[in-house]
Order: structure tokens, then sequence, then C-alpha cells
């Protein structure tokens, strides 16, 4: 009896040990991937952003990926946007005064910063800053993904409309038919895809 129970606790401590190195090995390959992601965006930024320092553009990929995957958003998603609104243009302004990047609206800035207090907002100008407007922009389009449970139209309607916009239709009729807001919900979509290939692409290479 006493070797039989031996024997248990034996079989239970090499599983345990097997379950410990198979839940590592997944962990670490996670890490991997998620390392290569960063050098994938950090070499679009690089094509994209091509006056910006290489150490400054590595950082910026790094803090994108970082904050989309912090806020469970994707990083293809992110990108598309991006392209879409400006263009990867940090300085940009356009004429109904949304900023930067993800082309950000003070007041939705303003907003944010009041809803979690771990991040600050003063000054317009302060969303021409990259890394600021990404937070800021990553954490939108997480909020409006809560917001209307994941539906990709209303999503990206929202953000290219203003979420006020697409609540009103969806009061009035129940649902929403982007028409407005159509071509940007394809093109962002079908950029998304694009990007998403660049990024499984490099991660099948692991």
């Amino acid at each position: 009896m006493r070797n039989s129970f031996g024997v248990i606790l034996l079989l239970i401590a090499v599983s345990g040990c097997a379950h410990s190195k198979g839940a590592r090995g997944e962990s670490e390959k996670i890490v991997v991937k998620e390392d290569h992601s960063k050098k994938i965006v950090e070499g679009i930024l690089k094509k994209k952003i091509r006056h910006y320092p290489k150490k400054y553009v590595k950082k910026l990929a790094s803090h994108l990926v970082d904050e989309a995957e912090r806020h469970n958003i994707s990083t293809a998603l992110v990108l598309s946007v991006i392209q879409t609104e400006s263009a990867f243009s940090p300085k940009v302004v356009s004429h109904k005064g949304a900023v930067g990047l993800m082309q950000v609206m003070p007041t939705t800035a303003a907003y944010i910063a009041k809803r979690e207090s771990k991040i600050r907002f003063r000054k317009k100008r302060e969303l021409q800053n990259p890394f600021v407007n990404l937070r800021f922009g990553i954490y939108y389009l997480a909020y409006l993904k809560d917001r209307y449970k994941g539906r990709i139209e209303h999503i990206l309607s929202a953000y290219n409309a203003g979420p006020g916009k697409v609540d009103r239709i969806l009061k009035r009729n129940g649902v929403y038919h982007p028409q407005a807001t159509k071509g940007y919900v394809e093109k962002v979509t079908t950029l998304t895809q694009k990007f998403q290939d660049l990024l499984n692409e490099g991660a099948n290479r692991i």
C-alpha cells in the first residue's frame, strides 16, 4: 500500500512538472509571438513615419502592441484605423479638430481622462505626441467595443461619426445600417485584414 501511494505521488509530481513545463512553454511562445509582432509593427512604422529616429519608432511599436494587448484590441485594427484616419501623420489636425495618429478629438480625450484617473489630459497639443495619442485612441476603441458588444460596424461607425449618431439610429430603427459611414467601415476592415495577414505571416515563421 505504501509503495502504491509512493507511485501515485510520483505520477502527480511528474504530471505537475509536465503541466508546468507545458504552461511555461505556451507562455514563452506567446512572448516570442508578441515580440515578433512588435518587430513587424516597427517595420511598418519605419516605412510610414520616416522622419522619426529608429529608436523612437521601436519604442512606439512596442507601445502600440502593448496598449492593444492590454485593452484586448487587435493590433491590425489599430494600424488600419491609423492608416485611414491620418495616414500615419502624428501632427495632423482635421478641420473638425481631431488630432494625431488616431485623430482623437480633444473632447473625447477629456472624457476618457474623467473615466480613468490614471490617464491625464490637459491640452490639445498633447495629442500630437504619438504615445499619448495611441493611449487615448486604443482606449476609445476598447470603450466602443464594450459599448457595442463587439459589433465591428457599430464600433467603427461610432469612431468615425460619434457614438451619439449611432445610438440615435439604433434607438429609432433598432438596427444600424452604416450608410453614412459605409465607405469608412469597409476601408478599415479591408486594411485590418491586410495588416493581420502581415502579422500572421511573421508569426508563422516562428
